[in-house]
Protein backbone atom coordinates (compact mmCIF):
# COMPACT_ATOMS: atom_id res chain seq x y z
CA UNK A 1 0.00 0.00 0.00
CA UNK A 2 1.58 3.71 -0.75
CA UNK A 3 2.22 5.97 1.96
CA UNK A 4 -0.85 8.08 3.02
CA UNK A 5 -1.42 11.82 1.93
CA UNK A 6 0.85 14.13 3.88
CA UNK A 7 -0.21 17.71 4.71
CA UNK A 8 2.61 19.38 2.63
CA UNK A 9 0.94 17.20 -0.79
CA UNK A 10 -2.97 18.53 0.81
CA UNK A 11 -1.71 22.10 1.54
CA UNK A 12 0.03 22.40 -2.47
CA UNK A 13 -2.54 21.02 -4.09
CA UNK A 14 -4.94 23.29 -2.64
CA UNK A 15 -2.58 26.17 -3.08
CA UNK A 16 -2.39 25.15 -6.96
CA UNK A 17 -6.25 24.63 -7.29
CA UNK A 18 -6.68 27.74 -5.94
CA UNK A 19 -4.30 29.56 -8.17
CA UNK A 20 -5.09 27.81 -11.10
CA UNK A 21 -9.02 28.65 -10.73
CA UNK A 22 -7.81 32.35 -10.34
CA UNK A 23 -5.67 32.24 -13.34
CA UNK A 24 -8.27 30.66 -15.98
CA UNK A 25 -11.03 31.31 -14.51
CA UNK A 26 -10.21 35.10 -13.76
CA UNK A 27 -9.67 35.56 -17.55
CA UNK A 28 -12.57 34.89 -18.73
CA UNK A 29 -14.56 37.07 -16.42
CA UNK A 30 -11.62 39.61 -17.47
CA UNK A 31 -12.51 39.19 -20.79
CA UNK A 32 -16.57 39.93 -20.52
CA UNK A 33 -16.20 43.62 -20.93
CA UNK A 34 -14.60 43.08 -24.10
CA UNK A 35 -16.76 41.00 -25.65
CA UNK A 36 -19.83 42.63 -24.67
CA UNK A 37 -18.56 45.47 -26.17
CA UNK A 38 -17.88 43.59 -29.28
CA UNK A 39 -21.09 41.53 -29.52
CA UNK A 40 -23.48 43.64 -27.63
CA UNK A 41 -25.70 43.00 -24.53
CA UNK A 42 -28.15 41.17 -26.78
CA UNK A 43 -26.28 38.72 -28.61
CA UNK A 44 -24.30 38.34 -25.40
CA UNK A 45 -27.63 37.24 -23.73
CA UNK A 46 -28.38 34.78 -26.37
CA UNK A 47 -24.68 33.35 -25.60
CA UNK A 48 -25.34 32.95 -22.68
CA UNK A 49 -28.44 30.80 -22.74
CA UNK A 50 -26.64 28.76 -25.24
CA UNK A 51 -23.84 28.24 -22.90
CA UNK A 52 -26.56 27.17 -20.40
CA UNK A 53 -28.49 24.77 -22.47
CA UNK A 54 -25.24 23.30 -23.80
CA UNK A 55 -23.39 22.61 -20.07
CA UNK A 56 -26.79 20.15 -19.74
CA UNK A 57 -25.50 17.75 -22.68
CA UNK A 58 -22.53 17.94 -20.39
CA UNK A 59 -23.89 15.63 -18.50
CA UNK A 60 -24.06 12.92 -20.10
CA UNK A 61 -20.90 10.87 -18.55
CA UNK A 62 -23.96 10.42 -15.48
CA UNK A 63 -21.87 11.76 -12.74
CA UNK A 64 -18.60 9.59 -13.39
CA UNK A 65 -16.31 12.62 -12.96
CA UNK A 66 -17.71 12.96 -9.18
CA UNK A 67 -16.79 9.29 -8.62
CA UNK A 68 -13.49 9.03 -10.54
CA UNK A 69 -11.25 11.46 -8.07
CA UNK A 70 -12.76 8.72 -5.11
CA UNK A 71 -11.84 5.40 -7.23
CA UNK A 72 -8.65 7.11 -8.62
CA UNK A 73 -7.07 7.68 -4.79
CA UNK A 74 -8.39 3.98 -3.64
CA UNK A 75 -6.42 2.09 -6.36
CA UNK A 76 -3.61 4.12 -5.37
CA UNK A 77 -3.57 3.66 -1.99
CA UNK A 78 -4.31 -0.15 -2.74
CA UNK A 79 -0.67 0.60 -5.46
CA UNK A 80 -3.41 -1.44 -7.92
CA UNK A 81 -1.92 -0.44 -11.20
CA UNK A 82 -3.85 -2.69 -13.42
CA UNK A 83 -6.84 -1.18 -11.38
CA UNK A 84 -6.01 2.10 -12.48
CA UNK A 85 -5.42 1.26 -16.39
CA UNK A 86 -8.15 -1.13 -17.08
CA UNK A 87 -10.59 2.15 -15.12
CA UNK A 88 -9.39 4.58 -17.50
CA UNK A 89 -9.78 2.41 -20.87
CA UNK A 90 -13.23 1.64 -19.60
CA UNK A 91 -13.89 5.48 -18.62
CA UNK A 92 -12.49 6.45 -22.13
CA UNK A 93 -14.57 4.11 -24.69
CA UNK A 94 -17.30 4.85 -22.71
CA UNK A 95 -17.34 9.12 -22.99
CA UNK A 96 -16.14 8.08 -26.91
CA UNK A 97 -19.62 6.02 -27.60
CA UNK A 98 -22.37 8.20 -25.53
CA UNK A 99 -21.04 11.47 -26.48
CA UNK A 100 -20.81 10.94 -30.27
CA UNK A 101 -24.62 9.62 -30.09
CA UNK A 102 -25.64 12.73 -28.03
CA UNK A 103 -23.98 15.27 -29.97
CA UNK A 104 -25.85 13.95 -33.02
CA UNK A 105 -29.20 13.86 -30.94
CA UNK A 106 -29.00 17.31 -29.85
CA UNK A 107 -27.52 18.69 -33.64
CA UNK A 108 -31.22 17.38 -34.89
CA UNK A 109 -33.13 18.35 -31.82
CA UNK A 110 -31.59 21.76 -31.83
CA UNK A 111 -34.88 24.03 -33.93
CA UNK A 112 -37.78 22.81 -31.28
CA UNK A 113 -35.38 23.07 -28.04
CA UNK A 114 -34.47 26.69 -29.09
CA UNK A 115 -37.65 27.97 -29.76
CA UNK A 116 -38.53 26.63 -26.23
CA UNK A 117 -35.97 28.88 -24.82
CA UNK A 118 -36.94 31.57 -26.98
CA UNK A 119 -33.38 31.64 -28.33
CA UNK A 120 -33.51 33.43 -32.19
CA UNK A 121 -32.78 30.76 -35.12
CA UNK A 122 -31.05 33.60 -36.92
CA UNK A 123 -28.33 34.03 -34.40
CA UNK A 124 -28.27 31.01 -32.96
CA UNK A 125 -27.58 28.94 -36.53
CA UNK A 126 -26.87 24.95 -37.13
CA UNK A 127 -23.27 25.60 -37.39
CA UNK A 128 -22.69 27.21 -33.45
CA UNK A 129 -25.15 24.96 -32.25
CA UNK A 130 -23.08 21.96 -33.52
CA UNK A 131 -19.78 23.62 -32.26
CA UNK A 132 -21.54 24.13 -28.54
CA UNK A 133 -22.26 20.54 -28.91
CA UNK A 134 -19.34 19.39 -29.13
CA UNK A 135 -17.69 21.81 -26.78
CA UNK A 136 -20.17 20.08 -24.21
CA UNK A 137 -18.83 16.52 -25.14
CA UNK A 138 -14.98 17.45 -24.92
CA UNK A 139 -15.50 19.03 -21.84
CA UNK A 140 -16.62 16.47 -19.78
CA UNK A 141 -14.04 14.03 -21.34
CA UNK A 142 -11.24 16.76 -20.23
CA UNK A 143 -12.46 16.55 -16.91
CA UNK A 144 -12.27 13.16 -16.75
CA UNK A 145 -8.55 13.62 -17.51
CA UNK A 146 -8.30 15.98 -14.45
CA UNK A 147 -9.84 14.36 -12.16
CA UNK A 148 -8.25 11.35 -12.91
CA UNK A 149 -4.89 13.27 -12.19
CA UNK A 150 -6.30 14.43 -8.54
CA UNK A 151 -7.03 11.03 -7.95
CA UNK A 152 -3.50 10.44 -8.27
CA UNK A 153 -2.75 13.41 -5.69
CA UNK A 154 -1.39 15.76 -8.82
CA UNK A 155 -3.86 18.35 -8.40
CA UNK A 156 -0.51 21.24 -9.61
CA UNK A 157 -0.43 19.41 -12.90
CA UNK A 158 -3.80 19.44 -13.68
CA UNK A 159 -4.10 23.11 -12.59
CA UNK A 160 -1.07 24.39 -14.61
CA UNK A 161 -2.71 23.09 -17.80
CA UNK A 162 -5.37 25.56 -17.28
CA UNK A 163 -2.74 27.80 -16.27
CA UNK A 164 -0.72 27.70 -19.43
CA UNK A 165 -4.22 27.31 -21.92
CA UNK A 166 -5.78 30.24 -20.49
CA UNK A 167 -4.33 33.56 -22.02
CA UNK A 168 -3.90 31.68 -25.30
CA UNK A 169 -7.24 30.40 -25.09
CA UNK A 170 -7.89 34.17 -24.66
CA UNK A 171 -5.88 35.43 -27.22
CA UNK A 172 -7.81 33.32 -29.63
CA UNK A 173 -11.23 34.58 -28.42
CA UNK A 174 -9.80 38.19 -29.14
CA UNK A 175 -8.44 36.94 -32.71
CA UNK A 176 -12.12 35.59 -33.83
CA UNK A 177 -13.68 38.11 -32.34
CA UNK A 178 -11.50 41.52 -34.38
CA UNK A 179 -12.32 38.99 -37.38
CA UNK A 180 -16.05 39.32 -37.09
CA UNK A 181 -16.59 35.89 -36.46
CA UNK A 182 -19.35 36.56 -33.85
CA UNK A 183 -20.58 33.93 -31.70
CA UNK A 184 -19.54 30.99 -33.82
CA UNK A 185 -15.77 32.07 -33.55
CA UNK A 186 -16.25 31.53 -29.73
CA UNK A 187 -17.55 28.28 -30.32
CA UNK A 188 -14.65 27.17 -32.40
CA UNK A 189 -12.07 28.91 -30.11
CA UNK A 190 -13.28 26.85 -27.51
CA UNK A 191 -13.29 23.55 -28.91
CA UNK A 192 -9.83 23.79 -30.43
CA UNK A 193 -8.44 24.95 -26.91
CA UNK A 194 -10.44 21.42 -25.36
CA UNK A 195 -8.35 19.47 -27.78
CA UNK A 196 -5.17 20.97 -26.90
CA UNK A 197 -5.82 20.45 -22.93
CA UNK A 198 -6.77 16.92 -23.77
CA UNK A 199 -3.79 15.81 -25.76
CA UNK A 200 -1.73 17.69 -22.68
CA UNK A 201 -3.71 16.11 -19.97
CA UNK A 202 -3.23 12.56 -21.80
CA UNK A 203 0.27 13.25 -21.67
CA UNK A 204 0.83 14.05 -17.81
CA UNK A 205 -1.29 11.00 -17.02
CA UNK A 206 1.32 9.05 -18.97
CA UNK A 207 4.31 10.70 -17.19
CA UNK A 208 2.17 9.62 -13.97
CA UNK A 209 2.23 6.14 -14.38
CA UNK A 210 -1.64 6.07 -15.51
CA UNK A 211 -1.80 6.34 -19.28
CA UNK A 212 -5.16 6.37 -20.46
CA UNK A 213 -5.47 4.76 -23.65
CA UNK A 214 -8.53 3.37 -25.84
CA UNK A 215 -8.38 -0.37 -25.81
CA UNK A 216 -11.22 -2.02 -25.60
CA UNK A 217 -10.28 -5.14 -24.29
CA UNK A 218 -9.27 -3.52 -20.77
CA UNK A 219 -13.13 -2.51 -20.95
CA UNK A 220 -14.31 -3.17 -17.48
CA UNK A 221 -18.29 -3.45 -17.00
CA UNK A 222 -17.75 -3.90 -12.96
CA UNK A 223 -15.73 -0.17 -12.74
CA UNK A 224 -18.03 1.17 -15.33
CA UNK A 225 -20.89 -0.37 -13.10
CA UNK A 226 -18.83 1.09 -9.86
CA UNK A 227 -18.29 4.45 -11.17
CA UNK A 228 -22.15 4.63 -12.16
CA UNK A 229 -23.42 3.82 -9.02
CA UNK A 230 -21.36 6.71 -6.62
CA UNK A 231 -21.88 8.93 -10.03
CA UNK A 232 -25.55 8.36 -10.68
CA UNK A 233 -26.45 9.53 -6.53
CA UNK A 234 -24.45 12.39 -7.42
CA UNK A 235 -25.94 13.25 -10.88
CA UNK A 236 -29.19 13.25 -9.33
CA UNK A 237 -27.97 16.09 -7.26
CA UNK A 238 -25.77 17.76 -10.02
CA UNK A 239 -29.25 17.54 -12.24
CA UNK A 240 -31.21 19.45 -9.62
CA UNK A 241 -28.88 22.03 -9.10
CA UNK A 242 -28.53 22.93 -12.63
CA UNK A 243 -32.06 23.05 -12.76
CA UNK A 244 -31.85 25.79 -9.97
CA UNK A 245 -29.21 27.42 -11.29
CA UNK A 246 -30.34 27.61 -14.89
CA UNK A 247 -32.43 30.34 -13.85
CA UNK A 248 -31.19 33.01 -16.24
CA UNK A 249 -32.44 29.87 -18.93
CA UNK A 250 -35.81 30.58 -17.42
CA UNK A 251 -36.27 34.80 -18.28
CA UNK A 252 -36.41 34.07 -22.09
CA UNK A 253 -39.58 31.42 -21.82
CA UNK A 254 -40.51 33.97 -18.87
CA UNK A 255 -40.49 37.49 -21.73
CA UNK A 256 -37.52 38.83 -20.44
CA UNK A 257 -36.07 40.07 -23.40
CA UNK A 258 -31.51 38.53 -24.32
CA UNK A 259 -30.08 42.21 -22.65
CA UNK A 260 -32.62 41.07 -18.94
CA UNK A 261 -30.54 38.42 -19.44
CA UNK A 262 -26.83 39.31 -19.95
CA UNK A 263 -27.71 41.93 -16.56
CA UNK A 264 -28.42 39.02 -14.46
CA UNK A 265 -25.79 36.94 -15.78
CA UNK A 266 -23.07 39.73 -15.11
CA UNK A 267 -23.99 40.35 -11.31
CA UNK A 268 -24.71 36.26 -10.96
CA UNK A 269 -21.62 35.57 -12.39
CA UNK A 270 -19.11 37.60 -9.86
CA UNK A 271 -21.21 35.80 -6.64
CA UNK A 272 -20.07 32.50 -8.71
CA UNK A 273 -17.16 32.75 -9.47
CA UNK A 274 -15.64 34.13 -6.16
CA UNK A 275 -17.66 31.12 -4.54
CA UNK A 276 -16.56 28.76 -6.79
CA UNK A 277 -12.59 30.17 -6.64
CA UNK A 278 -12.78 29.64 -2.63
CA UNK A 279 -14.55 26.19 -3.38
CA UNK A 280 -11.42 25.24 -5.10
CA UNK A 281 -9.96 25.18 -1.37
CA UNK A 282 -11.65 21.56 -1.59
CA UNK A 283 -10.68 20.28 -4.82
CA UNK A 284 -7.90 18.50 -2.90
CA UNK A 285 -10.10 17.43 0.29
CA UNK A 286 -12.08 14.66 -2.07
CA UNK A 287 -8.71 12.48 -2.59
CA UNK A 288 -7.37 13.19 0.11
CA UNK A 289 -10.48 12.13 2.12
CA UNK A 290 -10.89 9.16 0.18
CA UNK A 291 -7.52 8.08 1.21
CA UNK A 292 -7.82 8.26 4.59
CA UNK A 293 -11.35 6.80 4.47
CA UNK A 294 -9.51 3.92 2.69
CA UNK A 295 -7.72 3.47 5.57
CA UNK A 296 -10.40 3.76 8.36
CA UNK A 297 -8.90 7.21 9.57
CA UNK A 298 -12.16 9.01 11.14
CA UNK A 299 -10.56 11.09 13.40
CA UNK A 300 -8.10 12.37 11.09
CA UNK A 301 -10.88 12.85 8.30
CA UNK A 302 -12.84 15.12 11.38
CA UNK A 303 -9.91 17.37 11.78
CA UNK A 304 -9.90 17.53 8.08
CA UNK A 305 -13.91 18.84 7.89
CA UNK A 306 -12.78 21.67 11.35
CA UNK A 307 -10.22 22.91 9.39
CA UNK A 308 -10.83 23.22 5.65
CA UNK A 309 -14.17 24.75 6.46
CA UNK A 310 -12.77 27.22 8.76
CA UNK A 311 -10.52 27.96 5.55
CA UNK A 312 -13.55 27.86 2.79
CA UNK A 313 -15.51 30.31 5.74
CA UNK A 314 -12.56 32.69 5.95
CA UNK A 315 -12.31 33.29 2.49
CA UNK A 316 -16.03 32.97 1.18
CA UNK A 317 -16.77 35.83 4.46
CA UNK A 318 -14.09 38.21 3.11
CA UNK A 319 -14.45 38.08 -0.65
CA UNK A 320 -18.34 37.30 -0.92
CA UNK A 321 -18.87 39.72 1.75
CA UNK A 322 -16.60 42.54 0.14
CA UNK A 323 -18.54 41.83 -3.11
CA UNK A 324 -21.73 42.36 -1.86
CA UNK A 325 -20.62 45.47 -0.06
CA UNK A 326 -18.68 47.44 -2.83
CA UNK A 327 -21.22 45.93 -5.54
CA UNK A 328 -21.98 49.03 -7.92
CA UNK A 329 -17.98 50.04 -7.45
CA UNK A 330 -16.83 46.63 -8.55
CA UNK A 331 -19.24 46.05 -11.29
CA UNK A 332 -18.01 49.30 -12.37
CA UNK A 333 -14.30 48.65 -12.18
CA UNK A 334 -15.39 45.59 -14.28
CA UNK A 335 -17.79 47.00 -17.29
CA UNK A 336 -16.69 50.28 -17.56
CA UNK A 337 -20.20 51.88 -16.84
CA UNK A 338 -23.11 51.69 -13.68
CA UNK A 339 -25.47 48.71 -14.15
CA UNK A 340 -27.16 48.90 -11.01
CA UNK A 341 -29.68 45.97 -11.87
CA UNK A 342 -26.86 44.01 -11.72
CA UNK A 343 -25.23 44.93 -8.71
CA UNK A 344 -28.43 44.22 -6.79
CA UNK A 345 -28.32 40.78 -8.90
CA UNK A 346 -25.29 40.36 -7.21
CA UNK A 347 -25.55 41.06 -3.68
CA UNK A 348 -28.53 38.65 -3.27
CA UNK A 349 -26.91 35.77 -5.03
CA UNK A 350 -23.84 36.50 -2.20
CA UNK A 351 -25.69 34.77 0.59
CA UNK A 352 -26.66 31.21 -1.44
CA UNK A 353 -23.02 31.37 -2.83
CA UNK A 354 -21.62 31.40 0.52
CA UNK A 355 -23.27 28.81 1.85
CA UNK A 356 -22.57 26.26 -0.61
CA UNK A 357 -19.17 27.66 -0.34
CA UNK A 358 -18.47 26.76 3.67
CA UNK A 359 -20.52 23.53 3.02
CA UNK A 360 -18.10 22.22 0.40
CA UNK A 361 -15.93 20.05 2.44
CA UNK A 362 -18.56 18.18 3.61
CA UNK A 363 -19.99 17.88 0.59
CA UNK A 364 -16.20 16.24 -0.54
CA UNK A 365 -16.06 14.57 2.78
CA UNK A 366 -19.40 12.87 1.80
CA UNK A 367 -18.71 11.08 -1.32
CA UNK A 368 -15.43 9.99 0.26
CA UNK A 369 -17.22 8.15 2.74
CA UNK A 370 -19.45 6.61 0.97
CA UNK A 371 -22.77 8.91 1.15
CA UNK A 372 -23.14 10.89 -2.47
CA UNK A 373 -26.68 10.38 -1.48
CA UNK A 374 -27.03 13.22 0.74
CA UNK A 375 -25.99 16.10 -2.07
CA UNK A 376 -29.32 14.45 -3.78
CA UNK A 377 -31.35 15.30 -1.12
CA UNK A 378 -29.88 18.67 -0.73
CA UNK A 379 -30.19 19.87 -4.30
CA UNK A 380 -33.81 18.12 -4.01
CA UNK A 381 -34.84 20.19 -0.38
CA UNK A 382 -33.02 23.56 -3.21
CA UNK A 383 -35.24 23.45 -5.93
CA UNK A 384 -38.35 22.89 -4.38
CA UNK A 385 -37.57 25.57 -1.82
CA UNK A 386 -36.44 27.81 -4.67
CA UNK A 387 -39.58 27.24 -6.58
CA UNK A 388 -41.83 28.07 -2.89
CA UNK A 389 -40.00 31.12 -2.34
CA UNK A 390 -40.00 32.22 -5.86
CA UNK A 391 -43.91 31.84 -6.06
CA UNK A 392 -44.16 33.65 -2.55
CA UNK A 393 -41.92 36.22 -2.80
CA UNK A 394 -41.31 36.68 -6.54
CA UNK A 395 -44.78 37.94 -7.55
CA UNK A 396 -44.11 40.36 -10.46
CA UNK A 397 -41.52 37.89 -11.35
CA UNK A 398 -38.64 40.02 -11.88
CA UNK A 399 -34.79 39.38 -11.58
CA UNK A 400 -34.05 40.35 -8.07
CA UNK A 401 -37.24 38.08 -7.36
CA UNK A 402 -35.97 34.43 -9.08
CA UNK A 403 -32.58 35.33 -7.57
CA UNK A 404 -33.61 35.44 -3.90
CA UNK A 405 -35.56 32.43 -4.74
CA UNK A 406 -32.30 30.63 -6.00
CA UNK A 407 -30.25 32.32 -3.41
CA UNK A 408 -32.58 31.56 -0.55
CA UNK A 409 -32.86 27.87 -1.83
CA UNK A 410 -29.21 27.04 -1.95
CA UNK A 411 -29.14 28.07 1.82
CA UNK A 412 -31.48 26.20 2.66
CA UNK A 413 -30.37 22.78 0.80
CA UNK A 414 -26.85 23.45 2.58
CA UNK A 415 -28.37 23.72 6.18
CA UNK A 416 -30.47 20.17 5.67
CA UNK A 417 -26.97 18.57 3.76
CA UNK A 418 -25.15 19.39 6.96
CA UNK A 419 -27.74 17.91 9.44
CA UNK A 420 -27.98 14.63 7.05
CA UNK A 421 -23.91 14.68 7.15
CA UNK A 422 -23.77 14.90 10.83
CA UNK A 423 -24.66 11.09 10.82
CA UNK A 424 -21.60 10.05 8.70
CA UNK A 425 -18.94 11.71 10.47
CA UNK A 426 -20.25 12.37 13.57
CA UNK A 427 -18.77 15.44 14.82
CA UNK A 428 -19.43 17.71 17.41
CA UNK A 429 -22.12 20.52 16.33
CA UNK A 430 -20.08 23.28 18.79
CA UNK A 431 -17.06 22.67 17.56
CA UNK A 432 -18.64 22.66 13.79
CA UNK A 433 -20.07 25.54 14.69
CA UNK A 434 -17.77 27.95 16.53
CA UNK A 435 -14.61 27.06 15.24
CA UNK A 436 -15.71 26.81 11.44
CA UNK A 437 -18.13 29.27 11.32
CA UNK A 438 -18.10 31.70 14.14
CA UNK A 439 -14.85 32.77 14.59
CA UNK A 440 -14.39 32.98 10.41
CA UNK A 441 -17.33 35.23 10.47
CA UNK A 442 -16.26 37.76 13.72
CA UNK A 443 -12.95 37.92 11.41
CA UNK A 444 -15.48 38.98 8.56
CA UNK A 445 -16.90 41.89 10.53
CA UNK A 446 -13.70 44.14 8.88
CA UNK A 447 -15.00 44.99 5.49
CA UNK A 448 -18.66 45.81 7.02
CA UNK A 449 -16.33 48.07 9.19
CA UNK A 450 -14.19 49.46 5.99
CA UNK A 451 -17.54 50.14 4.00
CA UNK A 452 -19.53 51.79 6.94
CA UNK A 453 -16.58 54.16 7.35
CA UNK A 454 -16.20 55.22 3.06
CA UNK A 455 -20.05 55.76 3.39
CA UNK A 456 -19.63 58.19 6.26
CA UNK A 457 -16.49 59.99 4.22
CA UNK A 458 -18.85 59.12 0.31
CA UNK A 459 -20.90 62.68 0.64
CA UNK A 460 -17.44 64.76 0.95
CA UNK A 461 -15.76 62.66 -2.33
CA UNK A 462 -17.28 62.40 -5.88
CA UNK A 463 -19.08 59.74 -6.66
CA UNK A 464 -17.36 56.81 -8.63
CA UNK A 465 -18.34 57.32 -12.33
CA UNK A 466 -15.46 55.40 -14.35
CA UNK A 467 -13.03 52.62 -13.59
CA UNK A 468 -10.46 55.28 -12.38
CA UNK A 469 -12.37 56.31 -9.97
CA UNK A 470 -14.00 52.81 -8.81
CA UNK A 471 -10.52 51.35 -9.04
CA UNK A 472 -9.48 54.26 -6.49
CA UNK A 473 -12.15 53.42 -4.21
CA UNK A 474 -11.82 49.82 -4.16
CA UNK A 475 -8.17 49.34 -4.00
CA UNK A 476 -7.71 50.85 -0.86
CA UNK A 477 -11.24 49.55 0.90
CA UNK A 478 -9.54 45.90 -0.19
CA UNK A 479 -7.00 46.59 1.45
CA UNK A 480 -7.89 47.43 4.61
CA UNK A 481 -10.42 45.30 4.71
CA UNK A 482 -7.95 42.43 3.97
CA UNK A 483 -5.74 43.60 6.51
CA UNK A 484 -8.14 44.09 9.37
CA UNK A 485 -9.49 40.57 8.39
CA UNK A 486 -6.31 39.34 8.97
CA UNK A 487 -5.44 40.89 12.63
CA UNK A 488 -9.08 40.17 13.54
CA UNK A 489 -8.73 36.32 12.41
CA UNK A 490 -5.15 35.82 14.60
CA UNK A 491 -6.79 38.08 17.36
CA UNK A 492 -9.58 35.46 17.71
CA UNK A 493 -7.76 32.50 16.96
CA UNK A 494 -9.72 31.88 13.65
CA UNK A 495 -5.64 31.35 12.52
CA UNK A 496 -3.61 29.27 15.13
CA UNK A 497 -0.23 27.88 15.22
CA UNK A 498 -0.96 24.92 12.87
CA UNK A 499 -2.50 27.12 10.57
CA UNK A 500 0.42 29.75 10.32
CA UNK A 501 2.97 26.30 9.86
CA UNK A 502 0.25 25.49 6.82
CA UNK A 503 0.95 28.44 4.88
CA UNK A 504 4.78 28.19 5.63
CA UNK A 505 4.38 24.30 3.95
CA UNK A 506 3.40 26.32 0.79
CA UNK A 507 6.64 27.20 0.16
CA UNK A 508 8.28 24.07 0.50
CA UNK A 509 9.38 22.54 -3.02
CA UNK A 510 7.10 19.30 -3.76
CA UNK A 511 8.42 16.05 -4.26
CA UNK A 512 9.53 14.88 -7.83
Amino acid sequence: MNAPVGRDVLARNTAWAVFGYFVSFGIPVLMTPYVVSKLGLPQYGVWVALSVLASWLGRFDLGIWSALAREVSERRARGDAEGLRTLGATWLLYDLLISSALCAAAVLAAPPLLRLFAIDPSVAGPSLWALMTIQAALSSVMRHFTYTLNGLQRVDRSQQVGLIAAPFWAAGMAAVLELGMGLTGLALNNVLFALLQIGVLAVLLRREGCPIALLPRSFRGRDLRGLLSTGLKLEVAGVLGAVLRSDRLALGPLGFPPASVALYQIGSTVADRLGAGVITLSSAVLPAASDLAARGERERLRTLLHRSTKYHALAATGLLGFAALFAPELLLLWMGRPLPDSAAILRIMSLGAWACTVCAPAQALAVALGRPGLATLAAASALGGGLLLYMAGGRSYDEPGLAGAVSGGLLLSQVLFMIGFRGSLEFRWREFVGNALLKPLAAGLPPAAVYAGWRLLSPQVPVADGRLSALLVLAPAFLAAAALSWAAARATGALDAYDMDLLKSLGRRAPA
